[in-house]
């Protein structure tokens, strides 16, 4: 079996992302995947929406939650809710609306993207001190 040069590994795996990375855009798009079908969410749909962020307060029966770039309207009590704080919401949607059964608080947020990105950061300076470029790829220090 004849080896395929590294020219033509790295173009065929660049071409296979970005196939894939335009077949998830079409499916976002077209409401086959993501929050975006939430927007024309047919009635009695249920569903959980997870971590949205509180962006509106409608007393004294309603908010708005923001999940990527939609909007969903909520009818619930909106005690207790802070704009910006993010909650995971049950509900059955009725008349354009999400009819709230529960939420939970999802407090803890801003410490765990923290602790996400010292992570990335630490995985980054370990490979960085771990490998260096060679004419013929990546190689293992030491």
């Amino acid at each position: 079996m004849a080896r395929l040069s590294p020219t033509i590994r790295f173009i065929t795996l660049f071409a296979g992302l970005i196939t894939l990375m335009v077949l998830w855009d079409t499916a976002t798009v077209g409401g086959q995947v993501g929050y975006l079908r939430l927007a024309q969410a047919p009635e009695g749909w249920t569903g959980t929406i997870p971590l949205a962020e509180v962006i509106e307060l409608q007393p004294p029966g309603g908010y708005v939650l923001r999940k990527s770039s939609v909007r969903i309207e909520v009818s619930g009590a909106s005690t207790g809710l802070e704009i910006g704080q993010e909650w995971s919401v049950h509900g059955t949607f009725r008349a354009g609306r999400l009819v709230e059964a529960w939420r939970v608080a999802a407090r803890a947020r801003p410490a765990k993207k923290r602790l996400g990105l010292l992570g990335l950061g630490l995985t980054a300076a370990l490979v960085g001190l771990a490998v260096r470029p060679t004419r013929a790829g990546l190689v293992l220090r030491g």
